[in-house]
């Protein structure tokens, strides 16, 4: 990776990618907020989706932040905590997503004075977990073998590629929870089909996030590379 594709990862994880995803996220809050236009009157809102969108509406303006951070930092330490800082943050933004496509369809039952706590409260912890599970699958693949206990470099090997699949698979829950939704959910004004997007919008998120952590990490560990190179240059020289 040359000095400038991390300039371009940096730069990218600056904004404006994650200003776009915060815009969108206020998109799909605005998009529930018809609902009170249609009927639906604030004192009969369900707290807990009242909650979530505060958070969501939090997280999407934190998404602003990296936009005070001008310039790059020269030095690997500070290289490191900033690109590490938005990268979650790029990540917490795409997940934020999902949970306010997914607050949709609840909007839009309490609308016609159904409320879903049960199957809000399911779905919402199953993606939260899973997104752990995803964000674990994502911290192994980036460990070295040497890290996991085996009598042989290949033992070793063999336990982080089975750790990756249960991960990995642990983390596709999520998609069994949302067919066992689509299937079980009352069909609050002929629009089930929400759930549906909700799992490709879900499925989409993880693809993003997979491709941002993998590069930055990748960056992280160029820039190191390339620090330790030109120190040992200067030795040399010297």
């Amino acid at each position: 990776m040359t000095t400038r594709a991390r300039k371009d990862i940096y730069e990218s994880l600056r904004k404006p990618g994650t200003q776009a995803i915060s815009l969108i996220t206020f998109f799909f809050i605005l998009f529930t907020g018809l609902t009170f236009a249609f009927g639906l009157k604030l004192v009969n809102t369900p707290k807990y989706l009242l909650a979530s969108t505060v958070v969501q509406i939090i997280i999407a303006l934190i998404g602003f932040v990296p936009l005070l951070y001008k310039k790059k930092p020269g030095t690997y330490e500070k290289f490191v905590k900033r690109l590490t800082g938005f990268s979650v943050l790029c990540v917490v933004s795409m997940y934020n997503v999902t949970f306010a496509v997914y607050n949709v369809y609840f909007y839009l039952a309490a609308q016609h004075g159904v409320y879903l706590f049960k199957f809000w409260i399911i779905g919402t912890l199953t993606m939260t977990i899973c997104y752990g599970f995803q964000l674990m699958q994502q911290f192994i693949l980036f460990r070295e073998p040497e890290k996991f206990k085996g009598e042989s470099k290949n033992d070793r090997l063999v336990k982080k590629t089975v750790f990756l699949f249960i991960f990995k698979g642990l983390s596709y829950i999520v998609f069994i929870q949302k067919i066992i939704e689509y299937f079980t959910i009352p069909n609050i004004a002929e629009s089930r089909f929400t759930i549906i997007i909700v799992a490709l919008v879900i499925y989409g998120a993880m693809v993003f996030c997979s491709i941002v952590l993998y590069q930055s990490m990748l960056a992280v560990i160029e820039f190191n590379e390339e620090g330790h190179s030109n120190g040992t240059r200067r030795t040399n020289h010297a």
